[in-house]
């Protein structure tokens, strides 16, 4: 095997592993973002850092490979959702009321503990 193709091969495994790793994180994200939905009266600190953290490595993943774009994550969108409702269903111990998460719910909506409006 030349260089040429065991570079070709390298970068091939690394791109896989990013999709795997956004996916995860995408997931990981619905389900806090579900659970923030289903269970006001749980909401934590942890939870907000989570999706905020999230959140961050999603954006450093698209940083380093610009193909894990808006169209990739649609593209993944629907089964990282069934995934979260499931895994969100299995730690609330109860069906998840939430059918689908937008966009905008998922990557730019504030989710804090903090009430603004005391400051």
């Amino acid at each position: 095997m030349e260089a040429g193709e065991i570079l070709e091969d390298l970068i091939e495994a690394m791109g896989r592993s990013e999709k795997r790793a956004v996916k995860s994180q995408l997931t990981r994200l619905m389900k806090h973002i579900i659970k923030w939905q289903c269970q006001p009266e749980k909401r934590s600190t942890s939870w907000v850092i989570t999706i905020r953290s999230t959140r961050r490595e999603i954006a450093d993943s698209q940083e380093e490979m610009p193909s894990l774009n808006r169209d990739f994550i649609l593209s993944i969108w629907q089964q990282c959702f069934h995934e979260a409702r499931l895994d969100a269903r299995d730690e609330m111990r109860k069906n998840p009321t939430t059918v689908s998460l937008e966009w905008d719910e998922v990557f730019t909506q504030e989710y804090s503990l903090l009430n603004f409006d005391e400051e």
